[in-house]
């Protein structure tokens, strides 16, 4: 929302409301704003139902940030043993590529669990449970007014 579009977008044909812009954002269709900084994108809508928590594309970007990075600090233990110390290594390498995301402002905050029972360990399986709080963006500013008679 509000990001400055490539030089190769540099006219917008034709102009709609910002209600109009709205209306066409709940519908999941993603408007062009004409700005002083220039082209502008209205609104960031992902093609999940509103209500869902996968509603917003800033919110789909942390999300597949997160998992990109535990995937890549998870994989230099593939192929490894599931020792008690493998699996805290694993923990740790996760908690570090996540506290980064919120370091540098891309995640709010996390929690996260590397979950294996014994079945799991025989077949050489592990989930991480993960639980994000998304940066969310600011989306409206409201002025209120008042007028007072001195």
């Amino acid at each position: 929302t509000n990001k400055k579009m490539p030089a190769l977008v540099s006219t917008v044909l034709g102009t709609i409301t910002s209600l109009k812009l709205d209306a066409l954002a709940g519908k999941r269709i993603v408007g062009l704003n004409s700005k002083a900084t220039g082209v502008v994108i209205s609104d960031g809508p992902t093609a999940a139902v509103p209500t869902s928590d996968y509603a917003r594309l800033s919110t789909m970007r942390q999300v597949e940030a997160c998992v990109d990075g535990i995937r890549r600090v998870g994989e230099p233990f593939l192929g490894e043993g599931m020792t008690g110390g493998q699996i805290a290594a694993l923990n740790t390498a996760i908690t570090g590529v996540l506290g980064a995301l919120v370091k540098d402002g891309s995640i709010s905050d996390f929690a996260h669990q590397v979950v294996v029972t014994p079945q799991m360990k025989i077949l050489g399986q592990a989930i991480v449970q993960l639980k994000i709080v998304p940066a969310f963006e600011l989306r409206q500013i409201t002025v209120v007014v008042g007028l007072s008679a001195t």
